[in-house]
This record gives C-alpha cells, structure tokens and sequence, in this order.
C-alpha cells in the first residue's frame, strides 16, 4: 500500500499520536535500544522528528517512508523545518509490528533540483 499525505501546519502531539525523534546513522537495534518504535493499539499517528543539519540550506524537504526491501509505503511533500527538526507525520495503520523501515530525506533547492539527505533506518516492535 502507497499512501501519499500533504501535512498540514506543524502541532503538538494529542491523543493518539506518538513522537519518536530519529537521527541519522543510528542503526534499528543493536547496542541500546537503537531506533526502535512501539507503537500502541490506540496510536492513530506516529510523528517521526527527523534532525538533519541541513535545515538552513533549503527551503523544503520530502520524506519517503520504505520498508527495508525497499518498497516505498509513503511519501510527503513540502515538509518545513522548525525547532532544528523535521516532522514526518505517519498514520499508525500503515506501519507493520516487526518491521525495518527507513525514511529517506530529500532537501529541494531554489531551482527545483532534489538532493539526497539523510537516512533513517528504525524498526517497529511489537
């Protein structure tokens, strides 16, 4: 399933959403907890505050969301950055216990031209 989500203005997490900040190079487990999610029954959203140090030298970004095979499950436009971090804001439903993903960022330029970023690798517990 490929889901496609415009984001509307950045808001505090409420009820039913959980926030996770990922930073990038950080592996899914190993020592530590790694990036590893759980995400409850009653959470309908997962906010992923991803930190990049290329906040200043673009204007917008695009995330895409892949289960580790590589298959592309969701994909967001025209994110802005704000308070050094990027939200990603991910609907509960589309995320699989057990699961590797990983979240690609993508930084656009003035011009339009796209350039790779960062990536996110973290894996949904049960």
């Amino acid at each position: 399933m490929h889901v496609s989500y415009w984001p509307s203005s950045r808001q505090e997490p409420a009820h039913g959403v959980l926030t996770f900040t990922l930073r990038p190079g950080l592996l899914r487990s190993g020592t530590g907890s790694g990036n590893q999610i759980r995400v409850e029954p009653d959470s309908e959203w997962l906010v992923l505050r991803l930190e990049t140090p290329a906040l200043r030298e673009y204007s917008r970004f695009e995330a895409a969301l892949s289960t580790a095979p590589g298959e592309e499950v969701l994909r967001q436009n025209r994110l802005a950055p704000a308070d050094d971090t990027i939200d990603l804001r991910i609907p509960a439903g589309v995320l699989t216990p057990g699961q590797d993903y990983t979240v690609s960022l993508d930084g656009l330029g003035p011009d339009g031209d796209r350039v790779d970023l960062q990536s996110y690798a973290f894996h949904v517990t049960k």
